[in-house]
């Protein structure tokens, strides 16, 4: 899907940016909860795993502890499981498919119905609203961060 590929051209801008931050991608950020540019890049990618695998697709995906993630490269095949995750999602509910997905979430968990389409830009919006954050983090600990706007893409 031609939307995909704009979130992945802004990303992978931003995965460019993350090798100028070095090792300041793991420093915990006050003013964000004392989390990490690291904590927020995997969160984003358990939500993908969540909604779009574990919800939609009904698989039991694990998901990888925050705490494992030590370095970029490790950020980088998770991702590239998310972009394996969002093929198959595509594919699956190609053609308009527009039957809705019923499952449990939320806190507390309880049973929700979402179309796949509301389900796709949940998690598109998602990553877009974190790497927002991600990007201020990055300006907070010294780095600049470049345009990552998709409309450039």
């Amino acid at each position: 899907m031609k939307q995909y590929q704009l979130v992945r051209a802004s990303r992978a801008v931003a995965m460019d940016y993350y090798h100028h931050v070095g090792e300041k991608l793991f420093f915990k950020v006050d003013t964000f909860n004392s989390k990490s540019i690291s904590d927020l890049l995997v969160h984003i990618a358990h939500v993908y795993t969540f909604w779009l695998g574990n919800f939609a697709l009904k698989k039991n995906l694990a998901y990888i502890p925050i705490n494992d993630v030590s370095n970029l490269h490790t950020l980088q095949r998770l991702y590239q499981d998310v972009d394996v995750l969002v093929e198959e999602f595509l594919e699956n509910f190609k053609n308009g498919s527009s039957a809705d997905v019923s499952g449990r979430a939320g806190t507390p968990p309880r049973e929700i119905t979402r179309s796949p389409l509301e389900i796709f830009t949940h998690v598109l919006t998602h990553e877009f609203h974190h790497k927002g954050q991600i990007l201020i983090m990055g300006r907070l600990l010294g780095f600049p961060p470049p345009d990552t706007d998709i409309i450039h893409f």
